[in-house]
């Protein structure tokens, strides 16, 4: 078990680092997003499921989960979109 925590914690480290790298890359703006917004989700799945020990629910949990991270992410990836969608 300590293993899988300190794995784990290796893993957010990297995707932290990859985070700060990706926001100071002169990608497009929505390109950016993007890619900081998924390591999010790998980083706040990680935490969920090995963290808050979720990885031993049933998986309908773990899907409602995954569903909530993705949609959090659509949202917060979508919403600068929001003016120019409805502009026309």
């Amino acid at each position: 078990m300590p293993f899988d925590l300190a794995r784990s914690w290796g893993i957010l480290v990297v995707l932290s680092l990859l985070s700060l790298l990706g926001s100071h890359i002169a990608w497009p703006a929505l390109a950016a997003n993007a890619a900081v917004l998924l390591l999010g989700i790998g980083k706040a799945r990680l935490i969920l499921l090995d963290f808050m020990e979720l990885r031993h629910v049933p998986r309908s949990w773990r899907a409602v989960f995954a569903w909530w991270l993705g949609l959090i992410a659509a949202t917060a990836w979508i919403t600068p979109l929001w003016p120019i969608l409805w502009m026309h």
